[in-house]
C-alpha cells in the first residue's frame, strides 16, 4: 500500500472514530428544518450517498 492510499484511508470518516462523529451535516439539516421526517431524512441520506460518497469514499 502506498502512502497516498494509506493517508486516504486514515482520513476516511468510515474509521470507528470518524464514523461516530461524521454525519455529512445531518445535525445542521435537522436544526434548520431541512430534514423533518422519515421522507426528508431518506432523501438527505440518498443525496449524500449519490452526490458525495459515491464520488469520494465509495471508489476507495
Amino acid at each position: 500500500m502506498n502512502s497516498a492510499w494509506a493517508l486516504l484511508r486514515l482520513a476516511s470518516p468510515q474509521l470507528p472514530i470518524g464514523g461516530y462523529s461524521y454525519s455529512q451535516g445531518l445535525e445542521m439539516a435537522v436544526e434548520h428544518a431541512i430534514v423533518t421526517d422519515p421522507q426528508t431524512a431518506g432523501r438527505w441520506i440518498g443525496d449524500q450517498l449519490l452526490l458525495n460518497l459515491a464520488r469520494f469514499e465509495a471508489p476507495l
